[in-house]
């Protein structure tokens, strides 16, 4: 028994009009199945070739006013969907489909690939990330100026404390620096 075209759109879950539409666009109308694998096709075709959908194609050259979150997120969208295309297609078990839905899945996960890379290079030259060296060297110059200064406390500060022996002072101080940068290399680990 042949399927109307009315049932078929409410097994495909669509209105009859759009089926219409579908059938002059050549898909299938023999079986649920066939017209299924068609839709499929045609729906991650146009998803390729969507500029909407193709975040990867924002230029990000300077002078350009893409926008590299936004590309990311895109992307990152367009690979959940393909995902979501794919679990469905194995759950039906269709060879065919699941191959078109994991080819999908993987161009899009390049995609939110390519679209980190560009945003990466985009705060890097728009200085909103900065480099570990960077970030190392201002440390480092900035924290090694203080130690300076802290390790010179306490020769600076002994004859103030007591006249009378400055040494007992500088010893007692230099203990209490000493016991700052314990708990300062102590603290180290407990950050990373």
């Amino acid at each position: 028994m042949k399927m109307t075209q009315v049932e078929l759109a409410k097994q495909l879950g669509m209105d009859p009009g759009q089926l219409c539409l579908m059938k002059k666009k050549g898909m299938p109308i023999t079986d649920a199945e066939n017209a299924r694998i068609w839709l499929q096709r045609n729906r991650m075709r146009s998803k390729k070739q969507s500029p909407k959908t193709a975040p990867q194609e924002i230029p990000m050259a300077s002078g350009s006013s893409g926008n590299p979150l936004l590309a990311r997120q895109r992307a990152r969208d367009a690979e959940e969907g393909c995902y979501k295309v794919m679990t469905e297609a194995i759950t039906r078990g269709i060879p065919i489909e699941i191959k078109t839905a994991a080819q999908a899945w993987r161009d899009a996960q390049k995609a939110v690939s390519e679209a980190e890379r560009q945003l990466f290079d985009y705060e890097t030259k728009n200085r909103t990330t900065v480099g570990l060296d960077e970030i190392n060297e201002v440390f480092a110059r900035h924290l090694g100026g203080l130690r300076q200064l802290i390790d010179s406390l306490p020769a600076s500060l002994a004859g103030k404390c007591n006249p009378a022996d400055p040494d007992l002072a500088r010893q007692v101080l230099e203990d209490g620096v000493a016991q700052i940068f314990v708990q300062i290399e102590k603290a180290e680990g407990a950050f990373s």
